[in-house]
């Protein structure tokens, strides 16, 4: 009943002021001298577009032709030459790969794909495997808390991953080959084609196979995507994508316990079906409907382990953005969700949720934005939550500023701290358990409050960026023993600690001249436990990454050469909670070269790990020696 009350409370929220002018844009483009149509736009800081200079929160924008000039051959290699972006691998190519942020858990980062949410239900986080880089339009990512707009799990940030849409008037299609160390092959292809002026339609595949660098550790992953667009005048557009994921791989495990003939399956398939109105001047209205599926099954004979899972999430969302005043620009929003597992170890599970939020960007002076924000979630299983935030932003002339927030922020319990299933072992045959596992129906959400402070400066040559932030968490969910009499301990997710977290970021790109660019991003990070006054685990103290990058064109500008090196340095980390098993730090170097001949044909050679360093991102897993590849692509334009 709750869920339809919230439902029903949205409706007329969303049509409050229909017929309310909208002076917003026009006066910031009166205001700002600024040449609009050559900046980027961004829409996740806020829900509502704007140009990266004028967001009001701490966001950098990835786009496509960054991704294609990196080493990058995942979402996590791009995202790891960010400030404050730590990402966890367990190997080679197709082996899993997460994300976390300011000193996050892969759970407290917000995933999602053309606005739509993927973190598994399950486990919280998400594989990064499942996203294609190929398929990338732009990647849009907020550094710090953004409960307020999205809800759960968006504690220590939001990755919005944009695909890619028809972007020519004529069609164009594209065809790329990479072959490289350990049996890499991987093929791919793109089509982009418009058909008159109201239908465009966009199609990716490819398909990826290694043989990896350890035993039991090759991988085969095929992605399909597409996108279809119809547009009527500036009123109205329909548009619908999806992708679609089939991966299948060997798990070798870590390196002193190996299992060598574990094998995994993963299948995952994301629609989204999205419509933008526009019903009077001034007036916009985005209506989202999206459903999310995912099965991974894990096979292990030599431990007789057999286990399915399978998840579906289906949502619905409806943002009403309108200004009723010059100096303000509204959006109120309502959102429902229902999440179902299907598990051979957790059982069958049905999960609903709702919420309601709304914001308000005031502009209180000609330099000075306020923005207040504020969402209401409700949850089935556990307490509802209210996240506020308050966010003041100065802009000093047409090339700095400056801006200061306040933000709560939480975290919902998985499918896997609520219904782990219950096991005890007898190992002495005494009929007493010795050791037990379970779930808790009645753990907490992880609750934050997090305060950030930061500057922004920009010039014809250059983009600098800094800001300092405190996160106080409080109810982290850990795994604890609350059966002291078992000779093991009975062990369940408890709501028992608490965790500050403090740190600096930075990043600055510069054009030191027409044909050499270069970008560095550094990050301090005090990252504790306040029960046992420990670092969190996998918490760098400091970490940096950047990369130089050379252009130069030849023979009248028909051949374009562009070398490019990246480095990424991690500081020493700690694998567990008590600090008793470190991990060394580590200093990795990757190198590419691109050589694109008429502008349509290309060729390119990448080297990663130079130093053939041996490193780890988590405890047991050792990720690749130097290894090399390369590839080549081909436009077609009809």
């Amino acid at each position: 009943m709750r869920l339809c009350f919230i439902f029903c409370l949205s409706l007329p929220l969303l049509a409050l002021d229909v017929w309310a002018d909208d002076y917003w844009v026009a006066q910031m483009m009166a205001n700002q001298q600024v040449d609009y149509q050559l900046l980027p736009i961004v829409v996740t800081a806020t829900r509502t577009p704007h140009t990266l200079w004028e967001t009001n929160a701490n966001v950098t924008l990835v786009t496509s032709a960054e991704i294609e000039q990196s080493t990058a051959q995942h979402l996590g290699d791009i995202l790891k030459l960010l400030p404050g972006v730590n990402i966890g691998a367990l190997g080679g190519i197709g082996q899993s790969v997460s994300l976390g942020m300011r000193g996050s858990s892969a759970g407290q980062v917000l995933i999602l794909v053309d606005g739509v949410p993927i973190n598994d239900p399950q486990h919280g986080g998400v594989d990064l495997n499942l996203i294609s880089l190929d398929n990338v339009d732009r990647i849009e990512v907020i550094r710090g808390a953004a409960s307020s707009l999205y809800g759960a799990d968006a504690m220590g940030g939001v990755i919005n991953v944009i695909t890619r849409s028809s972007a020519y008037d004529k069609p164009f299609s594209i065809v790329t080959y990479q072959q490289g160390d350990h049996g890499l092959e991987k093929i791919g292809g793109r089509f982009d084609r418009r058909i008159g002026q109201t239908l465009s339609l966009n199609m990716m595949v490819s398909s990826t196979k290694s043989n990896g660098f350890r035993d039991n550790s090759d991988y085969l992953g095929r992605h399909v995507a597409g996108r279809f667009n119809y547009t009527r005048g500036d009123r109205w557009r329909v548009s619908y994508s999806t992708q679609v994921y089939d991966g299948a791989l060997g798990v070798p495990g870590m390196d002193v316990f190996p299992t060598p003939n574990a094998r995994q399956e993963d299948q995952s398939w994301n629609q989204t079906l999205t419509l933008q109105i526009s019903p009077a001047q001034g007036h916009d209205l985005d209506v989202l409907l999206y459903r999310n599926s995912n099965q991974q099954e894990y096979k292990d004979p030599d431990w007789l382990t057999e286990a399915q899972h399978r998840w579906w999430v289906y949502g619905t969302e409806l943002q009403h953005s309108f200004s009723f005043h010059p100096a303000h620009r509204v959006i109120v929003g309502g959102e429902l969700q229902n999440r179902r597992l299907s598990s051979t170890e957790n059982g069958q599970h049905d999960l609903d949720r709702g919420a309601l939020f709304a914001q308000d960007e005031m502009r209180l002076l000609e330099n000075i934005w306020l923005r207040f924000a504020g969402r209401y979630d409700y949850h089935e299983q556990f307490e509802d939550q209210f996240c506020p935030d308050i966010t003041l932003t100065c802009f000093f002339g047409q090339h700095a500023l400056a801006f200061a927030s306040l933000r709560r922020s939480y975290r919902a319990p998985t499918f896997n701290d609520l219904y782990w299933p219950q096991s005890e072992f007898d190992y002495d045959f005494d009929g007493h358990s010795d050791y037990g596992e379970s779930g808790n129906e009645y753990v907490r959400p992880e609750r934050a409050v997090a305060f950030q402070l930061g500057a922004r400066a920009q010039g014809e040559t250059f983009e600098d960026e800094i800001c300092i932030f405190r996160r106080s968490v409080h109810d982290l969910i850990q795994w604890d023993n609350v059966d002291q009499t078992c000779l093991f301990g009975h062990w369940m997710p408890v709501n028992t600690s608490q965790a500050t977290i403090i740190g600096l970021e930075s990043k600055i790109t510069a054009r030191i001249c027409s044909d050499l660019k270069a970008s560095l991003a550094y990050m301090f990070l005090d990252a504790k436990d306040e029960l046992v006054h420990k670092r969190l685990p996998y918490q760098p103290r400091y970490q940096f990454g950047g990369y130089l990058q050379h252009e130069v064109s030849v023979f009248a500008k028909h051949l374009e050469l562009v070398t490019r090196l990246e480095i990424e340095h991690l500081s020493q980390r700690y694998a567990d909670a008590m600090e008793s098993e470190k991990i060394p730090y580590s200093t990795v170097i990757n190198g590419k070269v691109t050589a694109c001949a008429l502008k349509h044909f290309q060729v390119h050679l990448v080297a990663k790990n130079l130093g053939n360093k041996k490193y780890f991102l988590r405890s047991g897993y050792p990720l690749p020696g130097r290894t090399f590849y390369g590839g080549l692509s081909w436009e077609f334009w009809d």
